[in-house]
């Protein structure tokens, strides 16, 4: 719900491809990899529009506790 919350209207796949626990995640969590697909139906996105949805989705899921693996931002 975070992720299609802040994604705005040009968020239109969300989908959850792996789910990791095991060696460099912290005991009693887990890495979660999703696969977005940002468009619009009527133009090309710049990469600043896409770089400005995905920065909206890492904050709120920061806000419930989530974060990005070092190295990925």
């Amino acid at each position: 719900k975070s992720i299609w919350s802040s994604g705005g209207r040009l968020l239109t796949s969300v989908r959850l491809f792996d789910v990791y626990t095991g060696k460099g995640v912290k005991k009693h969590s887990k890495s979660l990899s999703f696969s977005l697909t940002l468009q619009s139906s009527s133009r090309n996105l710049t990469d600043k529009e896409v770089e400005t949805v995905l920065n909206e989705i890492v904050a709120a899921l920061q806000e419930k506790g989530g974060q990005l693996r070092p190295g990925l931002n």
